[in-house]
């Protein structure tokens, strides 16, 4: 996996490092825990572009199953996706449901997600 620590004004979280698709499935997220973990800190940020093309088609389960894992080890998780990507689809339902919670949201840009996990430290 290419994941990178970022450290910025106190706070620190783990990156997934653009270009590369890293969460193809289920086991993907268990292993950003593991690095969550290992780093110590409980936030995660991914990029659109860092997941498999399925997590953004729900009938595959993808998503589903990436974040309820994530969820279920405490990591609170910011996706940075265009809002062609969000608004498509049954996958922008399943977005303005996660977005209400804690533990997962979508945001258009770095800054916001970076804002949110401040905001809920």
């Amino acid at each position: 996996m290419n994941y990178k620590v970022t450290e910025s004004d106190g706070l620190k979280y783990i990156e997934c490092v653009s270009g590369d698709v890293l969460f193809t499935d289920e086991s993907d997220a268990l292993e950003a825990v593991v690095f969550c973990h290992e780093n110590n800190t409980n936030m995660l940020l991914l990029f659109a572009e860092c997941i498999s093309d399925d997590f953004f088609k729900l009938s595959t389960g993808l998503a589903g199953a990436i974040i309820q894992k994530l969820v279920n080890y405490g990591v609170q998780t910011a996706l940075v996706a265009s809002d062609e990507i969000v608004n498509q689809g049954k996958f922008s339902e399943m977005v303005s449901e996660a977005n209400r919670g804690r533990q997962f949201r979508t945001f258009p840009n770095r800054i916001d997600a970076e804002r949110w996990f401040v905001d809920n430290r």
